[in-house]
């Protein structure tokens, strides 16, 4: 942030304003929820003070001068995750009233209407679009708000309620919604990776945001929902449980892989995402076909020209792609990922080398946010701009925890800086 920084006392406490994120005046305190600068990130903290109510609004008075708050769509899923998101958003409620901030909530009735009310609602006189629900509602409204683009995608920001919230864990370093709300409130719009699926046999584009899945991951994502009601710990279940039978698919895989390189974590405050330099993307035009067409076609003779390259295996048992750090809260699975470098971050566990140490190693180490090859042989890790993907018979996958139709054919394609969010990268 450039010019002097202001602060405001608040008790006996000097805090900058900027700092100051949501707040309300409640049995005779004020109780502010701050998000400030450590490391690369902004940590969450929470403040109580006494003071008289003639006190509260001359510190709002002082919090809120030159601040604008923008306008918000809320789209509340309360059947993701663990159910709680109306209870989430009661407590969110209060303070986005106490704040005057401006805001409309469009509950879902049932699967998909997310992605119905993207589709239909005229978004133009709100500032962002707030996606509260898990991964999965964050991919169905940005299907259904690129669908109907005819200029810049709006902007949409993770709410964490959901089992997974893999996105928002990843730019927010926290999986409360509160935490999140703080972001969208008081944060400045940051860009933020895509991820283009053309799945060959339905020939469909789909957008997504944090991974796509095939085989086994699909089947721990879709298989474990009738156990959904246990929340994240349904993945480790399932997880356990496919250890044992050692699943492997049998693939052709080429992908354009890139020179790792380490730029440290990824946050909020992350330097290298805020010094990025994003290729601007026409938006009155067909988003997709942009990206793809900036590669050569991975079938075609003149692949190899192109950067493209076959993996040397014949099945697998692990192939993971992530576009965030996080795949959910606290479980690392793409280190040294940022959120608009370009790149997805792919770990291969071949079936030839597969085996229920390996496999098992993998998520105690996800889980322990330790690097797998440094603990765990026989898994590759890469980075690239580009995969595609032949399997010898249909399978059911999966993009962002959401299910698609089956199919043996398809192109996976970063765009990168597609999506806007808000974050305090300041």
């Amino acid at each position: 942030m450039s010019g002097i920084e202001e602060y405001v006392e608040v008790g006996n406490e000097k805090i900058a304003k900027k700092d100051i994120c949501l707040y309300k005046y409640e049995d005779g305190k004020f109780i502010g929820h701050l998000l400030e600068a450590k490391g690369k990130t902004k940590k969450h903290r929470v403040i109580k003070v006494k003071m008289e109510k003639e006190e509260y609004e001359k510190l709002k008075t002082e919090i809120d001068k030159k601040k604008k708050y923008p306008k918000l769509y809320i789209i509340l899923n309360p059947f993701s995750g663990t159910k709680k998101g109306e209870t989430i958003m009661k407590e969110i409620e209060e303070y986005l009233k106490s704040m005057g901030i401006i805001y409309t909530i469009q509950k879902t009735e049932y699967a998909g209407h997310e992605q119905e009310i993207a589709e239909k609602t005229d978004f133009s006189q709100y500032d962002v679009i707030v996606s509260g629900g898990g991964d999965g509602t964050l991919h169905s409204i940005i299907n259904g708000v690129i669908s109907q683009h005819k200029k810049e995608i709006p902007i949409i920001s993770p709410l964490a309620c959901g089992s997974g919230n893999g996105v928002a864990y990843s730019l927010y370093k926290d999986n409360e919604p509160i935490t999140g709300m703080c972001h969208i409130v008081c944060g400045e719009v940051t860009r933020i990776d895509g991820i283009i699926l053309n799945h060959n046999k339905e020939k469909k584009k789909y957008y997504g945001v944090l991974q796509f899945e095939f085989s086994y991951l699909s089947s721990i994502d879709f298989e474990s929902e009738c156990i959904r009601w246990l929340g994240a710990f349904r993945f480790i279940l399932w997880t356990l449980w496919y250890c044992v039978t050692l699943m492997t698919t049998k693939a052709k895989i080429k992908t354009k892989k890139y020179e790792m390189t380490n730029d440290g974590e990824c946050g909020a405050l992350c330097s290298t995402c805020k010094n990025n330099k994003i290729k601007e993307i026409d938006y009155t035009k067909d988003i997709a076909d942009q990206i793809i067409q900036q590669h050569v076609n991975p079938d075609s003779s003149l692949s190899k020209n192109d950067g493209w390259e076959e993996l040397p295996y014949s099945s697998y048992c692990i192939y993971f792609f992530n576009n965030f750090a996080y795949g959910m809260p606290g479980i690392e699975f793409a280190h040294g990922a940022h959120r608009n470098d370009g790149f997805i971050d792919s770990w291969v566990l071949p079936g030839e080398r597969a085996t229920r140490w390996r496999f098992l190693g993998f998520w105690i180490c996800a889980v322990l946010n330790l690097f797998v090859p440094n603990y765990i042989s026989g898994f590759d890790y890469f980075r690239s701009t580009a995969l595609s993907i032949r399997l010898q018979n249909d399978v059911i996958i999966g993009i962002d925890g959401e299910k698609l139709p089956p199919g043996n054919s398809f192109d996976l394609y970063v765009a990168p800086g597609l999506y806007r969010t808000m974050l305090c990268t300041n």
